[in-house]
């Protein structure tokens, strides 16, 4: 239920000539793992564990670079998920090659 799309009814009568729908980026899953990292248990099972209170900057950078995202053309967005995949391929490539 992230992502809300045109009902079918509006869609029926039309031709084949309607460009087929895309999934909308969500970043509701990015707001509440941001939500989570601020709230007191959170906070305290971190300091419990590490002995430090979490900083949240990586929820932080997730939910801008998902915001970022929004806001980008769909190709754009293509491009974005095919450099991360690719390098998160040459990460494991080169951490797997050089262990030690």
């Amino acid at each position: 239920m992230d992502c809300k799309e045109g009902d079918d009814s509006s869609s029926a009568g039309s031709g084949s000539s309607q460009k087929p729908q895309t999934s909308r980026l969500s970043c509701t899953k990015y707001f509440d793992a941001l939500w989570f990292c601020y709230s007191p248990f959170h906070q305290m099972e971190q300091y419990y564990r590490y002995g430090h209170f979490d900083s949240c900057s990586g929820k932080w950078s997730s939910l801008f670079d998902c915001l970022s995202l929004k806001t980008k053309r769909p190709d754009e967005v293509e491009f974005a998920k095919f450099q991360s995949k690719l390098s998160e391929d040459f990460t494991f490539l080169f951490a797997r090659s050089y262990r030690t």
